[in-house]
């Protein structure tokens, strides 16, 4: 794929979350934040299917409706998480811990990303083993 189109993809990938984001603010409460969820489901489906998709007509519509649904989905666990943190610790100290919690997954994803690059592992199927494993 040349790199003209993985940035439209990035794009539209943004495009999504923007609009999913936006949509979850404005008609998601925080009563009902838990009706999300199957949306994860959603994303822990497409997320794999994705790097098997070797059309662009193919990888559009379905980076769109990715990017929607994780917008869709940060918006409200993001502020049952601060409404949570407000309630259980002081106030502002909820988001450092996730923020903490994120950096092992990050780096792990790097660790693994590294060792793939060095031991010339293929990309296509191998985040998606990783995973499920």
């Amino acid at each position: 794929m040349p790199l003209e189109q993985a940035s439209l993809l990035q794009a539209v990938v943004a495009f999504g979350v923007i609009f999913g984001a936006g949509m979850a603010g404005h008609y998601v409460a925080l009563q009902n934040a838990y009706k999300v969820l199957p949306l994860g489901l959603w994303l822990g489906l497409s997320l794999p299917a994705l790097a098997f998709s070797t059309s662009l007509w193919i990888a559009i519509p379905l980076m769109l409706i990715t990017g929607f649904a994780g917008g869709m989905l940060m918006v409200p666990m993001n502020a049952v998480l601060q409404n949570r943190g407000y309630i259980l610790l002081t106030a502002g100290r909820s988001l450092p811990f996730k923020a903490s919690m994120k950096m092992p997954a990050s780096w792990s994803c790097w660790a693994y990303t590294a060792a793939c690059w060095r031991w010339n592992c293929r990309f296509n199927g191998s985040w998606s083993s990783w995973a499920l494993s």
